[in-house]
């Protein structure tokens, strides 16, 4: 292994290795190029929606850039100007224009044909599915299911998705809630833990040839604790907590390269059985998301606004745009694409920004 730690992005080095001892003897010279960064010269708009109450949008998933959904809890005036209990709970953004969306939770688990929705996962614009507190709306293109199969063993509202396709998902929730489906059946995963389990993410991890998930585990504003958690199949197990802070909320990772954490800070680390880092150089705001592309291709958002990019050298701050009276809640990263939602002054706001 050869470390070294001042080569700069996108260079092209050229290495070969000899014997001082016998010069006569070396290697064959191997040429490499470093990976360059990214810009940070994103492009920015914003919308506000909610005419009453308090309206919010809790996340967001990017298709593409015509293809756009978010969801929460969006409360609107009727045809005659008054407030309209029934909120809107999705938006779709069709690359022009947003549409309000109600998407409809019907079945013997819900006592609420629209309610907020918490968390979205897209697999394509004709395989998306929707969470609220105790059950998941399966959209195929056609028709929405509502799917109740978990909800006899959920102690606890769902708070996020992830999963590599429709055959193959795991929800995360409050009071240490895990479940995985299969295609055909929910199974109650044990975590160990009752804390809330506020964030999950997964990715191919190329030296073990399966998939490496991860979730954060914390009751963000009272101090009881924290944890890092490893899913290998229905197996549970915590993993290297040491160094972080018990206000937790956002996890996302490259297998064995790079991990991060956020919440009262963001923390990484290069590897699992290391202790975690606090970066002292960004600002001091909440952040309640982390999502990337690649180590030159990270976003992270939180409160007041708080907007961050990294390129693989820097980080930008975009909050002098964003800066708003309410908190950024999740973002998405696609491409060159970014989209964030939340919401400011009891409104929901949406941001895109177009790289």
């Amino acid at each position: 292994v050869l470390y070294i730690d001042s080569l700069l992005p996108n260079t092209t080095y050229n290495f070969l290795a000899s014997s001082i001892q016998y010069p006569e003897i070396s290697g064959n010279q191997l040429q490499v190029t470093t990976i360059d960064t990214t810009s940070h010269d994103f492009t920015w708009q914003n919308w506000t929606f909610g005419e009453h109450s308090s309206s919010v949008l809790y996340d967001v998933a990017i298709i593409d850039e015509n293809n756009i959904w978010a969801v929460g809890e969006i409360y609107m005036n009727d045809s005659l100007g008054q407030p309209d209990p029934q909120a809107y709970n999705a938006i779709y953004w069709d690359g022009t224009t947003w549409e309000l969306k109600r998407i409809p939770f019907t079945g013997i688990c819900s006592a609420v044909i629209y309610p907020p929705i918490r968390s979205i996962t897209v697999f394509s614009g004709e395989d998306i599915w929707y969470a609220r507190g105790g059950s998941l709306v399966h959209f195929d293109g056609n028709e929405y299911f509502n799917d109740c199969g978990m909800n006899s063993f959920l102690t606890g509202s769902i708070n996020k998705i992830w999963g590599t396709s429709s055959n193959d998902i795991y929800i995360v929730g409050n009071n240490g809630n895990i479940a995985h489906y299969n295609g055909n059946s929910w199974q109650k995963i044990e975590s160990g833990t009752d804390l809330h389990i506020n964030d999950i993410w997964g990715q191919h991890n190329t030296n073990s040839g399966n998939y490496e998930i991860l979730c954060i585990a914390s009751n963000q504003f009272i101090n009881q604790g924290k944890k890092v958690l490893r899913i290998d199949a229905t197996e549970v197990t915590p993993v290297n907590d040491n160094g972080l802070s018990w206000a937790l909320n956002t996890i996302w990772f490259i297998p064995e390269r790079k991990y991060f954490v956020g919440g009262d800070g963001l923390y990484s680390t290069q590897s699992l059985n290391d202790d975690w880092i606090r970066n002292e150089d960004l600002p001091s705001y909440y952040k309640t998301a982390v999502r990337g592309i690649d180590f030159n291709d990270i976003i992270v958002v939180g409160a007041f606004g708080l907007l961050l990019h990294y390129n693989g050298v820097t980080w930008r701050n975009f909050q002098d745009i964003t800066f708003i009276n309410g908190a950024l809640s999740r973002v998405d990263i696609n491409g060159n694409l970014i989209s964030c939602v939340g919401s400011k002054n009891n409104q929901a706001i949406v941001l895109i920004g177009q790289r």
